[in-house]
């Protein structure tokens, strides 16, 4: 009797072991298939603002520096925009020169420091603003129409708390 207790134990142990172990291996599972997905999720959105940014001869990233460009106040760095877009300064001057030769920002030194760059909303860049609003709202909602207000929060909830946790 004590051997089949004993037995029963030991199988109820390697059943348990069999069931963490399974756990385990659905949330690495779980885990690596979120990484690949927001990967997924990343280029095809950036071939989706491209698309609808194509007459403009804007690039996603150009758009997304233009967004960053407009949240300061006063006439942002290269070394600000370089910190909140969470890119290196080079890059953010390639965008800068590109933006520039299109003509939707200027560049110009400062005036009080002439070591510091700033950057300028041009008459081209806000008249391509204003002109947005309604074509943005309609890709958005086109965008997000199959998912709840839940989804859409969650989702951001997900994606605030993984971008905190890369930095």
């Amino acid at each position: 009797m004590f051997t089949k207790r004993l037995k029963g134990n030991i199988l109820l142990i390697i059943k348990v072991i069999y069931y963490l172990k399974e756990e385990s291996m659905i949330r690495r599972d779980l885990e690596r298939e979120l990484i690949v997905r927001v990967f997924q999720a990343s280029n095809k959105l950036q071939m989706f603002i491209d698309r609808s940014l194509k007459d403009s001869e804007l690039t996603a990233k150009q758009f997304y520096f233009m967004i960053f460009l407009g949240t300061f106040k006063e006439a942002p760095t290269v070394s600000d925009l370089s910190k909140i877009i969470g890119t290196s300064r080079q890059n953010v001057k390639q965008l800068a020169v590109k933006l520039e030769t299109n003509g939707y920002i200027r560049i110009e030194k400062d005036g009080k420091d002439q070591r510091v760059t700033r950057m300028y909303f041009t008459e081209k860049s806000r008249s391509f603003w204003d002109d947005r609003n309604d074509n943005d709202d309609r890709d958005i909602k086109e965008l997000y129409e199959r998912f709840s207000d839940s989804d859409l929060s969650t989702t951001l909830d997900v994606l605030t708390k993984l971008l905190d946790v890369i930095g």
